[in-house]
């Protein structure tokens, strides 16, 4: 596995543009890796892979089971899937059904997994989902980012990538 800080980000399904503007600003020598995270359905994969790719010069890949993480790379969750990390890989569940949190369990699992390296994103979510999990990495000191709603960068937050 990559030593590389990872980024988990989460953001509600109907909220690519959010998710695309903040890869835009990133230049390929980051020297993070980034996990995206949404509530997506099968119609809605595909136009969130295409968003994500046309928005950043990373490489943008469909996480799937065993995947190791490597920075300056964009993993992008499957549709009806939960993402968690273990052993340094990228882990895929099929949705249990019912409520899904796929920021809070991700989030959950980076934190015990990554430790100070962690860095979770909120940028918008379906109810709590990736608020409530962030503090974990809070009570671990993790760098944590929540923006309620839509995110509108700063300008000056294009500059520290």
């Amino acid at each position: 596995m990559d030593t590389s800080t990872i980024v988990a980000v989460a953001s509600s399904a109907g909220d690519p543009e959010a998710v695309s503007e903040v890869l835009s600003a990133l230049r390929g020598e980051c020297g993070a890796a980034f996990i995206i995270v949404q509530h997506l359905d099968s119609g809605r994969e595909r136009l969130l892979f295409e968003a994500l790719g046309s928005s950043t010069i990373l490489p943008v890949i469909h996480a799937h089971d065993g995947l190791v993480v490597e920075q300056g790379r964009v993993y992008v969750i499957t549709a009806n899937t939960t993402l968690t990390m273990t052993g340094g890989r990228i882990r895929v569940t099929p949705n249990p059904g019912g409520l899904h949190h796929p920021g809070d369990v991700l989030f959950t699992s980076l934190a015990k997994e990554q430790g100070c390296s962690a860095i979770g994103v909120v940028l918008s979510g379906e109810g709590s989902d990736g608020a409530s999990h962030t503090s974990p990495q809070a009570r671990r000191r993790r760098h944590t980012c929540t923006v309620p709603g839509i995110c509108t960068l700063p300008q000056h937050a294009h500059q520290r990538h």
